[in-house]
């Protein structure tokens, strides 16, 4: 819901509740209507609190509700119930008698007599303020929802069309048939690798994999992209922690191996690129290190780096960290996920 929408959905309820009930009412009843009723000033002062209640409903609700801590839940509601009888009774009896000589109830009326009176009324507009933000929340996630299959669609093209492309097939084969020409004791391998990432790629449909099988397409891939290198590739990888457990969507790590092949030197032997995986409690990190070229200056340019960052926001808003750093000699990713 825009936010044009939500404005909308509120001002309707609030006229609504301004005008609707007593204008349904008096019609049903065979009355007149007298519209100058409908602009007194106790109107002015329901539109005021009315409003301010639902704009706090929705700050809150905002707050607390994607925890789901009854706690918190608790007392969002108790404070709702605070701020919409406190203001009510400033309104109405503290400012109302200073500007028009009286206020909304009887002489001598008693705060605690206030409160008890309005727990009913403050729950109508707390329940209904609730109501509002679960709507809009529902729309919210739908949009996202949507938005994030559009999005992971559009990386398996991506992957697809820049990875597994003939061109791509044309120089992975290349690559194994000069292996087997050669008879090396590395080309089973090779087929072996190059199958794995292809079942990998053409039949993974899963919303999320496990952060192992993410890994070992990895190597896979770092194995066939290495075999195309005019020299042997330096790589120093490290795995830590209790990776079992954990999952990630299917093909978000590798926009940045591929990023690091496409830009990288990765075959100096004092400076190998390195890979590491690590995994605590809660959060899951992972760093990809490569050399560059003083060419190289659109290391953190593409289609693939793009779409992670919008996968990271969509899939783990509030729940992720990622910092690029480019210097003139080396480019470095460091990712960390919580769960």
């Amino acid at each position: 819901m825009t936010k044009k929408q939500r404005l909308l959905l509120y001002g309707i309820c609030i006229l609504l509740f301004l005008f609707g009930f007593d204008l349904i009412n008096t019609l049903s009843q065979g009355n007149r209507v007298e519209w100058n009723k409908f602009f007194s000033f106790y109107h002015i002062t329901t539109l005021v609190y009315m409003t301010a209640t639902f704009w706090l409903s929705y700050k809150l609700w905002n707050l607390v509700w994607p925890q789901r801590k009854w706690l918190h839940i608790i007392g969002v509601v108790v404070l709702l119930y605070v701020f919409f009888i406190s203001f009510r009774y400033l309104l109405e009896e503290v400012i109302s008698p200073l500007l028009i000589g009286h206020g909304n109830y009887f002489t001598g009326v008693t705060f605690q007599y206030y409160v008890s009176d309005n727990l009913y009324y403050a729950s109508i507009y707390i329940v209904v303020g609730f109501l509002l933000f679960l709507l809009d929340h529902q729309i919210r996630l739908q949009k996202e929802k949507a938005a994030m299959e559009v999005i992971t669609r559009n990386a398996e093209l991506d992957f697809l069309r820049l990875q597994v492309s003939p061109h791509f097939l044309f120089n992975a084969l290349n690559s194994i048939y000069a292996l087997a020409y050669k008879k090396a004791e590395e080309t089973p391998e090779a087929i072996l690798q190059l199958s794995n990432l292809m079942r990998y790629v053409l039949y993974e449909k899963n919303e999320m994999v496990d952060l192992d099988q993410e890994w070992d397409m990895l190597q896979d891939f770092i194995s066939l992209q290495a075999i195309r290198l005019n020299e042997p590739l330096q790589l120093a990888t490290e795995k830590s922690g209790r990776i079992n457990g954990f999952q990630i969507p299917p093909y978000l790590l590798i926009a940045f191996v591929e990023n690091a092949f496409k830009h990288g030197i990765l075959t100096h032997k004092d400076d190998p690129y390195k890979l590491s995986l690590s995994a605590e409690n809660d959060h899951v990190r992972f760093i990809s290190e490569n050399k560059i070229g003083k060419k190289n200056k659109d290391h953190q340019k593409g289609i693939g780096l793009d779409n992670i960052r919008k996968r990271l926001d969509l899939l783990y808003p509030d729940k992720h960290r990622l910092v690029i750093n480019h210097t003139a000699t080396h480019f470095s990713v460091d990712l960390t996920i919580h769960s």
